[in-house]
């Protein structure tokens, strides 16, 4: 008690130094704790998924005057029946987005349609809350919607059976629910409101079976990332089979390849040096907080060395010094760190409205907050607290006060 009864003077006479340095370190870890969420929620895309490691996304890329550099993650519409024809054991599915128009009653209601292959959701395993997805889908009238869009179109009555009206580039078709999903995340690259069953006669066009069209998105299991690099090797001698041999495009000017799907969302290389940036800005702001914490905090211990003198001489001993600079430094940084907690939540409402994300502290959990920033206070206090708890508290206390003494009178 004695100790933070100290403490509280020592701040109340240094009010710049508490404000400084306490407010200093607060504002480093409520900016780091920001941004640490912000990349963790962009790096962290797809994760959600059961067995997302295996899922893989067929690219393509050119290598010709006016064609960009970069891979595209699209496909001709039907080159996963060609690649299955050649490898019968190869498991994939299909993704194409379409705009719809829900008609219902008087009013049209702009959406957007994920049309799919009837496995999609073997694939990606979004659950469902009632239903069977993929028995839905496997009819060309299935509808799969998600619980928002239940509400939306359904109230709270069962959205199963119930029918939409859904017009697609100017024919209207009914499709009948058969499942509904549970709202996805905000961190799933490839998702829709509604899924329907990507249908050739329906969905298709002049380019479904044009190489090097770029249709949809073409996804591809495997049991291993060994197995995914084994293909890839095969896919030039297959383009050479298929590809080539229709004329439109010529060896060494068209390429695929293979790109996890968790890679997905920092696709372009400058989105993926916004994160990095953001993530190194967040620990330099931590790393320079931290700094000026410790340099400040060593400073002034050395102001208190007359203090250390007459509490030798009233008693104190060298072990109970130690705990009570090492004590200091711990309530302080504990102090800051709560500030710093509690600005990073105000911050966030005002961050997720602007960047459009849903980030949020967790405290508890796998990817809860509470052990690292203990670790982190434990850490910085260590370091803030080592000088004046092992330097200053074996100071001879007859040499500070003649020192002291003599200062005065000179």
């Amino acid at each position: 008690m004695s100790a933070l009864t100290s403490l509280y003077r020592s701040l109340a006479h240094h009010r710049l130094f508490a404000l400084l340095n306490i407010g200093g370190l607060a504002l480093g870890i409520a900016t780091f704790l920001v941004l640490f969420l912000f990349v963790r929620f962009e790096t962290g895309y797809d994760r959600v998924l059961p067995q997302q490691d295996r899922l893989w996304v067929m690219e393509e890329r050119y290598v010709m005057p006016g064609y960009p550099s970069d891979t595209n993650p699209n496909t001709m519409g039907s080159e996963l029946k060609i690649l299955q024809a050649d490898y019968p054991q190869l498991v994939g599915t299909r993704y194409m987005n379409m705009a719809a128009t829900v008609q219902q009653g008087g009013q049209a209601t702009a959406e957007d349609l994920g049309t799919v292959d009837p496995n999609f959701f073997d694939l990606m395993r979004f659950p469902a809350v009632e239903g069977d997805p993929t028995a839905t889908l496997a009819d060309p009238n299935g509808l799969v919607v998600t619980q928002k869009t239940a509400r939306k179109y359904f109230g709270s009555q069962s959205a199963i059976g119930r029918t939409l009206q859904l017009s697609i580039d100017g024919t209207t078709y009914p499709y009948k629910v058969g499942a509904v999903l549970r709202d996805m995340p905000d961190d799933v690259t490839f998702k829709s409101e509604m899924f329907a069953q990507l249908s050739r006669t329906r969905f298709g066009n002049e380019w479904w079976e044009h190489w090097g069209s770029a249709s949809l998105t073409t996804f591809l299991r495997f049991p291993s990332d060994a197995a995914a690099r084994a293909f890839e090797a095969q896919l030039p001698a297959f383009l050479d089979r298929h590809a080539y041999a229709g004329g439109n495009l010529k060896k060494g000017e068209y390429f695929q390849s293979l790109r996890p799907l968790t890679a997905m969302h920092l696709y372009s290389p400058g989105d993926r040096a916004i994160v990095t940036t953001l993530g190194a800005v967040g620990l330099l702001t931590l790393l320079i907080a931290i700094v000026n914490y410790v340099n400040l905090a060593t400073a002034r211990a050395g102001l208190r060395a007359r203090e250390v003198a007459m509490r030798k001489v009233l008693g104190g001993t060298r072990r109970s010094l130690i705990r009570q600079f090492l004590g200091e430094a711990l309530t302080t940084v504990a102090v800051a760190a709560l500030i710093g907690l509690a600005l990073a939540e105000i911050a966030l409402p005002f961050v997720n409205a602007l960047g459009g994300t849903s980030l949020a502290i967790r405290y508890v959990g796998s990817d809860g907050v509470v052990l690292p920033l203990v670790l982190l206070v434990l850490g910085i206090a260590l370091v803030a607290g080592l000088y004046p708890a092992f330097v200053l508290s074996g100071f001879c206390p007859a040499a500070v006060l003649a020192s002291t003494r003599a200062w005065r009178w000179a």
